[in-house]
């Protein structure tokens, strides 16, 4: 499976699209600020959000 990146402006609907094409598609969606953002928006460390995002490429996130 070819993985698919949406790109937009902050409030642009990027979640609530891709969340709809997975849905009819059944296919995973998983949003980067799951991994960028800890509770009451802390910022992730960037080695720790590294390592997510390439575990989540991998398909083991």
């Amino acid at each position: 499976m070819t993985p698919v990146t949406v790109v937009g402006n902050a409030d642009g609907g990027k979640s609530r699209l891709s969340l709809t094409l997975g849905q009819r598609l059944g296919l995973p969606c998983h949003a980067l600020d799951d991994l960028l953002w800890q509770p009451a928006w802390r910022p992730t460390p960037e080695a720790v959000f590294a390592w997510r995002y390439d575990a989540l490429l991998a398909g083991e996130y």
